[in-house]
Formats: C-alpha cells, sequence, structure tokens
C-alpha cells in the first residue's frame, strides 16, 4: 500500500485537490447566490475562488517538481488553461437560468417539486 501511494503520490493529491475544489467552488456559489441572488455573480466568484484553490494547493502540495517560470506566468497560464471553463459555465448559467429558466423549469416540471421536504430544506440550498 505504501509502495502504491509513493508511486502515484501526485496523482493520488491531485485528485483529493480537485474534489476540495469542487467543494470550494460549490460552497462559494451557493453562499454567493444566496447573499446576491445574482447567478452570474455567483458563478464568477465561484470559479475565481476555486481557481485560486487549485492553484495555491497544486502548487505548494502536489506537483513538487519545480517549474523555472515565475510564478505570475505560471498562474497566468493555469488561468489561461481554465478560462474555457469559466466562459463555459458563465455562459451556461446565463442561457439556463437568466435567458430561458422559465423554459427549463417548465421542461423539468421543477415547479411541481415539494420544496418544502428532503434536501432542498437545509438553508444554503
Amino acid at each position: 500500500m505504501k509502495n502504491f501511494f509513493n508511486k502515484n503520490y501526485e496523482i493520488i493529491l491531485y485528485l483529493i485537490f480537485g474534489i476540495l475544489t469542487t467543494v470550494v467552488y460549490f460552497i462559494a456559489r451557493f453562499l454567493t447566490l444566496n447573499l446576491s441572488k445574482n447567478a452570474l455573480l455567483a458563478v464568477a466568484v465561484a470559479q475565481i475562488l476555486a481557481i485560486l484553490f487549485a492553484f495555491i494547493t497544486n502548487k505548494i502540495w502536489v506537483f513538487k517538481k519545480a517549474e523555472k517560470a515565475p510564478l505570475l506566468t505560471q498562474f497566468l497560464k493555469f488561468v489561461a488553461a481554465r478560462l474555457f471553463v469559466f466562459l463555459l459555465d458563465f455562459f451556461i448559467t446565463w442561457l439556463c437560468i437568466e435567458k430561458y429558466g422559465r423554459f427549463f423549469i417548465n421542461f423539468f416540471a421543477l415547479n411541481h417539486l415539494n420544496y418544502q421536504s428532503g434536501i432542498t430544506t437545509f438553508p444554503i440550498i
């Protein structure tokens, strides 16, 4: 088991911090949405915090090999790589919530769900 961990150290830590980045994203998105009631602002804040969290944790704990490029260059490359996901998330949120929210609520019959029971009773949701 120890040999497996040593052999796959970076992959295991990358997966763990990837899951934690997703948790950071969802907490930031739900909190921002609850405070601002603005879905697009929630996406932007959550994406920015998730990108910062992922960069910092990957830099400190995951990838131990020294990168020769300056830290700012590394950060800008990392952000550029994540920019597509940021824009895709922003576009899907705009399309499905801001532009055609009523359509998707009716299409998936979300207006017929009982929001007074189950997981939807948690204040953060």
